[in-house]
């Protein structure tokens, strides 16, 4: 089930974007790298057996064996046959309704996994029970447009993590140029304090992930939500000047959007089509957070708060 994701997020893939700008450079090479590396996966066959990894997926046999069922036939050679590649023949036609079965108790015990909920779909619609002459799923184009349930679109995810309001906030009646400057000159601090320092950031982790197959790498994102959240938490402690409630609310939001965004695509071997699909919400993000500080830039400039280039507000806004 895995490597199915590859065939339908392989494009999401290259949508992903980091916040920081120093590695904004780098990010459309990194990205392509990402999409090179899903594509490959998408086209494995690691047994040789005529069946790709994904598809081994959805018959259930073993992709790292080229007879799974060990009753002399070749996985895809079976399944060109229409016999079952998991089930030892010569008496063994293929079964949709029990790949089916699987998929629903799988979904079952994880009702949040987006993974099974699409499988689910899939299945239930009969188009993966239709096979090519060669034996294999004759078209996938209709996965690039396939339905998210509502409950579990990314978007919805995000935003029920934007749990901030100026309700949460301290708010000071001091806002001349002076306070106004110390104030994000404090919120760079957290910054430079809790992200700055961090050797990777979740695009060039994800992209080592999809070229080296190595999920462990995964559990490196642990370090990136937990400064995320006590950035937040520092962040909402600093008086917000009056007058710029708005960039406060919405940046600490924005803050509380990514982690929960990370922690979604660190989900990637539980449940991968979730973890791809939330990289779109990702790219999203990331252009709502170079708006909002290009539309708070615009305004200090209004108000002729101007930030030496020595200065950490300076730098949050470059």
């Amino acid at each position: 089930m895995f490597v199915l994701l590859f065939i339908v997020t392989g494009a999401a893939a290259a949508l992903v974007a980091y916040q920081n700008s120093r590695l904004r450079a780098a990010k459309p090479a990194l990205a392509g790298q990402t999409l090179n590396a899903a594509s490959v996966l998408a086209a494995r066959d690691s047994d040789g057996d005529g069946l790709r990894d994904w598809e081994e997926a959805l018959y259930q046999s073993d992709p790292q064996k080229i007879d799974s069922d060990g009753d002399g036939t070749p996985d895809g050679e079976e399944v060109r046959k229409s016999r079952d590649p998991a089930k030892a023949g010569p008496n063994d036609p293929l079964n949709p309704e029990a790949a089916n079965d699987a998929i629903a108790d799988s979904a079952a015990e994880d009702d949040d996994n987006l993974t099974f909920s699409v499988a689910q779909q899939l299945l239930e619609s009969g188009v993966l029970s239709s096979i090519g002459a060669d034996g294999g799923i004759a078209d996938t184009e209709f996965l690039d447009n396939l339905a998210l349930p509502a409950e579990l679109d990314p978007a919805l995810i995000l935003n029920r993590a934007a749990t901030i309001t100026i309700k949460d906030l301290t708010v000071s009646p001091t806002n001349d140029a002076a306070a106004v400057r110390n104030y994000f000159n404090n919120v760079y601090a957290v910054y430079a304090k809790y992200l700055v320092p961090l050797p990777k950031d979740d695009l060039t982790i994800l992209n080592e992930i999809m070229e080296k197959e190595d999920y462990t790498k995964l559990a490196e994102l642990d370090a990136i939500i937990l400064a995320l959240e006590r950035s937040a938490s520092e962040i909402k402690k600093i008086p917000a000047p009056s007058g710029y409630e708005t960039f406060a609310v919405t940046e600490l939001n924005h803050i509380k959007k990514t982690a929960r965004a990370i922690q979604v695509i660190a989900r990637l071997r539980e449940d991968p089509i979730a973890a791809l699909a939330m990289l779109r919400e990702r790219t999203k993000l990331f252009d709502e957070i170079a708006r909002s500080r290009t539309e708070t830039k615009a305004l200090l400039a209004s108000r002729n708060v101007v930030f030496p280039a020595s200065e950490g507000g300076y730098q949050l806004f470059q």
